[in-house]
C-alpha cells in the first residue's frame, strides 16, 4: 500500500511540475494549415470576443488558461485603446503581468507568414508587433 502511494505521489509532484513550464509553447494558430482551419482553442475564445462579453473576456484574464490569458489581454487592450472600455487597476496590473510570460508562442497564419518568440516579446519587441497585429486583427473581427 505504501508503494501505490509512494507512485501516486511521485505522478501528482511530476504532473504538477509538468504544467506551465516557461518552456511550453502556446500554438496561435489562426487560419492554418490544410484548409484554413483555426485552432479549436482560437475559435473558442473567438466566439466570447464576437459575443462582446467583456465580462467572460476579463474573467480570462485572471482565471483561463495561459492561452485565455494572453487572448483576454490582447483583446481588453484593444478594446481600452479603441475607446470602448475601460479597464480597472487590477486589470491593468493583470496585463502587465501577462505580458512578462516567459512561455514561448508559436503563430502560424496562412502558409505565407509563421513566427515563434515568447510571450514578453510578442507584447514589446518590434519585429514581433506583426504577430500581435495579426492575433488583435483576428480577436477584433477585421479579417
Amino acid at each position: 500500500m505504501k508503494f501505490v502511494a509512494f507512485i501516486f505521489s511521485l505522478f501528482v509532484s511530476s504532473h504538477g511540475q509538468a504544467q506551465d513550464k516557461p518552456g511550453d509553447k502556446l500554438n496561435l494558430e489562426i487560419l492554418c494549415g490544410s484548409g484554413a482551419q483555426t485552432s479549436k482553442d482560437i475559435q473558442a475564445f473567438k466566439i466570447i470576443v464576437d459575443l462582446n462579453d467583456t465580462t467572460a473576456i476579463s474573467n480570462k484574464l485572471f482565471v483561463g488558461s495561459k492561452l485565455e490569458q494572453v487572448l483576454s489581454a490582447i483583446t481588453l487592450r484593444y478594446y481600452q485603446t479603441s475607446g470602448s472600455f475601460l479597464l480597472t487597476e487590477g486589470q491593468e496590473k493583470r496585463i502587465r503581468e501577462i505580458s512578462k510570460f516567459k512561455d514561448k508562442f508559436s503563430l502560424c497564419f496562412t502558409c505565407t507568414f509563421h513566427q515563434e518568440g515568447s510571450v514578453k516579446r510578442l507584447f514589446y519587441r518590434r519585429n514581433h508587433l506583426s504577430s500581435y497585429s495579426i492575433i488583435e486583427t483576428f480577436l477584433s473581427n477585421k479579417l
